[in-house]
């Protein structure tokens, strides 16, 4: 507790960025795993490409989901 009151972070904030940061680690590191089984050695592009689409799907996928339910109404009452 000390070590947070020096840096100025309050103790559930920062085990709230531990437990963030750990979980995205963890992710990263599952979705490494599933890249490197799903390509060949000579296909070292595309397995970024694909690590770095994934990590972009896991932060934007919220987004996108409300984006579509506004667009198609799917929870409004019909006419």
């Amino acid at each position: 507790a000390f070590a947070f009151r020096e840096l100025g972070v309050a103790p559930p904030a920062s085990l709230w960025g531990l437990a963030a940061n750990a979980a995205y680690l963890f992710f990263l590191v599952y979705d490494l795993a599933a890249v490197l089984t799903r390509r060949l050695p000579k296909e070292e592009w595309g397995a970024v490409v694909d690590l770095y689409r994934d990590a972009l799907n896991f932060l934007t996928y919220s987004v996108r989901v409300v984006r579509h339910w506004r667009k198609h109404r799917i929870w409004s009452a019909t006419k």
